[in-house]
C-alpha cells in the first residue's frame, strides 16, 4: 500500500471522499470529482501510483479559498487588505505553486460567487475539489477545525436571493434615447466611480465585479448593453488596464453575470396594477360632430384662473431666475385654493423649510392646497402610478411640477426627445386623472425669449407663459414681473400682464398679496 493510499483512507475515515488525481492534477478516474468516495474497497483498488496526487472533496458547510499567485491570487488578497479586509488564521494547506488552501465554515444554504478576483477561486461544496497533502508540492501549514469564514468575505461572495419578479429577463425598459433608466444610470455611476478609484493590484478584480453587476442590469432591461459595456472599457484604459485584458475581464464577467438578470426594486408605494404609460384617445366622435359647423360658435373653453390656466390643460411657465414664476403660480394657486380649486404643488427645487414658512404666512385653504418636496421622477412609471393614484383619490384640479428638470430624470442628451416624451407623460397624467398641470421650468439667468428646446416644448403645451423680472427688486418692496403667453392655440390667446407679489412676514392677517396692473385674472370665463 502506498503512502498515498494511506492517506487518502485516512481522508475517508474522517468522511472526506477523495479520488486520484495525475501529476497535473487532473482526475485519474472516469466522472471526475465526482466518482469521489469513502469507500475504502473502491479506494485501494485505485491507481495511487508515486506520480498520483488525492483529489478531494470540499466538506458541506465548508469553502476552501484557493490563492494562486501564478494568476494574481497575492495582488487580489493584497487589495483586499488595502481595504482592510484580512483572512483570519484557519486550517490553511500550502501548494506546490506558491499559494494556499484556507478553509473556512458557512452557512450551507448560502448562494456564494466562485471568485474573489483575479487568482482567488472560491472552491465550493458539490462544485469542485481541491489537492490535498501529502500529494507532492503540498503541506499543512495549519491543521485543526476551519474558522467561520469573515464577514467581510460572505459580503464579496453572498449572491443575495430576490424575488422571481425581480430575477427574469426583461426587454430595455428605457427609451430609444436613453442608455439606462433612472435605477439602471444610478448603479452604473456607482460601479464606474467604484473602478475609477480602486487602487494599483485591485483594479482587474473591480472590472470583473462591475461588469458581473452591470450586465445583471443589463439582462434585467435597467440598462442599455452598449452603454454599459462602454463606460468600463473606457474608465479600464483609462485606470492602466491593458486591452486584452479587459477584454477577457469583461466577457467572463458578462456571461456569469447575464443567467441572473437583475431589476430595481419594488417600491413601496408602487400601485397594485402598474400604471401604463399610454396617449390619451379621447371619446369617440360621431361622424357629424367631426366637422366643424361654422355656423355656431365654439362654447368658450372652461377655465380655472382667466387667461393663463385653462380646465384640462398643459401649462408651461417658463424665465430666467428670479422672474417669480414659482412664487407667482404658488400665490396664485393658494389664491384658487379659497375658491374651490384643489391643488398638488411637487416642490422639487425648494428646500423645505423655505415653502413651510412661505405657506404659513400665505394660509391656502387646507382642505384644496397641498404642496410636498419628495421627488418625483415622470421617467419611473412605477412613481408615476402611484403619482396618479394619489391625485385621482383626491379629487386634484390642478398639478403644479416645479421643475421640468428635476421632475424628468433623463439622461438623453436629445432635449426635444426629452420633451416629447416627458409630454407625453403629462398627457396620460392628465387624461387619468382629469387635471390641469402647470410645468415650471427654468432657462437660467440669462432671460431667454424661449425655453430651452423650445421647438419641442412649446409645441407639446397649450399655454407657454414667459415670465420677466420687471424692474429692480428691493426687500421690503412689491415682486413685479410680467406674463406673456408665446403660442396661439385654443386656449392660449395672447394675452400680456403686469402683476406684482408681496409676501410680508411678520403679518398676523395673510401674508400674501397679488395685484395687477392692467387686466386681472379671472376666476370664472367671461358670460
Amino acid at each position: 500500500m502506498t503512502d498515498l493510499t494511506s492517506a487518502a483512507l485516512r481522508y475517508a475515515g474522517q468522511g472526506r471522499a477523495v479520488f486520484p488525481c495525475n501529476g497535473d492534477k487532473t482526475p485519474r478516474v472516469t466522472g471526475g470529482f465526482k466518482a469521489a468516495t469513502v469507500d475504502g474497497d473502491v479506494i485501494e483498488a485505485w491507481d495511487w501510483n508515486s506520480d498520483g496526487m488525492i483529489g478531494a472533496e470540499i466538506p458541506a458547510g465548508q469553502i476552501v479559498v484557493d490563492i494562486d499567485p501564478r494568476n494574481g491570487g497575492m495582488a487580489t488578497m493584497k487589495a483586499m487588505e488595502d481595504l482592510g479586509h484580512y483572512l483570519p488564521a484557519t486550517k490553511l494547506a500550502m501548494t506546490r505553486s506558491g499559494g494556499r488552501h484556507a478553509y473556512y465554515t458557512v452557512d450551507p444554504g448560502l448562494a456564494l460567487r466562485g471568485s474573489l478576483g483575479p487568482g482567488v477561486d472560491i472552491k465550493i461544496h458539490g462544485k469542485g475539489y481541491v489537492i490535498v497533502p501529502p500529494s507532492e508540492g503540498y503541506v499543512w501549514a495549519q491543521v485543526g477545525k476551519p474558522q467561520p469564514a469573515p464577514q467581510w468575505l460572505l459580503d464579496e461572495l453572498v449572491v443575495v436571493e430576490r424575488e422571481a419578479s425581480a430575477s427574469e429577463a426583461h426587454d430595455f425598459k428605457g427609451f430609444v434615447f436613453e442608455a439606462g433608466t433612472a435605477y439602471g444610470m444610478a448603479a452604473l455611476e456607482r460601479e464606474i466611480g467604484k473602478l475609477a478609484t480602486t487602487g494599483e493590484g485591485g483594479r482587474n478584480h473591480a472590472l470583473n465585479k462591475a461588469a458581473f453587476a452591470l450586465s445583471q442590469l443589463v439582462a434585467g432591461g435597467e440598462l442599455r448593453e452598449d452603454a454599459a459595456l462602454e463606460s468600463l472599457s473606457t474608465v479600464a484604459l483609462q485606470i492602466g488596464l491593458e486591452p486584452d485584458e479587459i477584454k477577457a475581464t469583461i466577457e467572463s464577467a458578462w456571461h456569469a453575470g447575464e443567467i441572473a438578470p437583475r431589476q430595481a426594486p419594488p417600491r413601496a408605494d408602487e400601485p397594485a396594477e402598474p400604471f401604463v404609460i399610454a396617449d390619451a384617445i379621447p371619446a369617440e366622435k360621431s361622424e357629424e360632430n367631426f366637422w366643424t359647423n361654422w355656423e355656431i360658435d365654439e362654447p368658450a373653453p372652461p377655465f380655472y384662473i382667466w387667461p393663463m390656466l385653462p380646465k384640462n390643460a398643459y401649462v408651461m411657465a417658463f424665465g430666467a431666475t428670479e422672474s417669480a414664476k414659482s412664487m407667482a403660480w404658488v400665490g396664485l394657486l393658494c389664491e384658487a385654493s379659497h375658491r374651490g380649486i384643489k391643488t398638488s404643488v411637487y416642490s422639487l427645487e425648494n428646500p423645505p423649510h423655505t415653502d413651510r414658512d412661505r405657506l404659513r404666512r400665505w394660509n391656502p385653504h387646507k382642505g384644496n392646497f397641498r404642496l410636498t418636496n419628495e421627488p418625483i421622477d415622470f421617467n419611473d412609471p412605477r412613481q408615476l402610478g402611484a403619482l396618479v393614484a394619489r391625485e385621482k383619490a383626491w379629487g386634484t384640479d390642478v398639478l403644479m411640477l416645479d421643475t421640468y428638470s428635476h421632475a424628468f430624470n433623463s439622461r438623453s442628451e436629445d432635449g426635444n426627445a426629452k420633451a416629447i416624451e416627458f409630454a407625453r407623460r403629462v398627457r396620460a397624467v392628465m387624461h387619468e386623472v382629469g387635471c390641469s398641470v402647470v410645468l415650471v421650468d427654468h432657462t437660467g439667468y440669462a432671460q431667454q425669449e424661449e425655453p430651452r428646446d423650445a421647438s419641442a416644448k412649446r409645441q407639446q403645451v397649450d399655454v407657454c407663459i414667459l415670465m420677466k423680472k420687471a424692474g429692480e427688486w428691493r426687500p421690503g418692496q412689491p415682486a413685479r414681473f410680467t406674463m406673456k403667453n408665446m403660442k396661439s392655440a385654443r386656449f392660449a390667446n395672447p394675452f400680456f400682464m403686469t402683476g406684482e407679489i408681496r409676501d410680508v412676514k411678520g403679518s398676523e392677517t395673510r401674508g400674501l398679496t397679488l395685484s395687477w396692473m392692467g387686466d386681472n385674472p379671472r376666476w370664472e370665463p367671461e358670460s
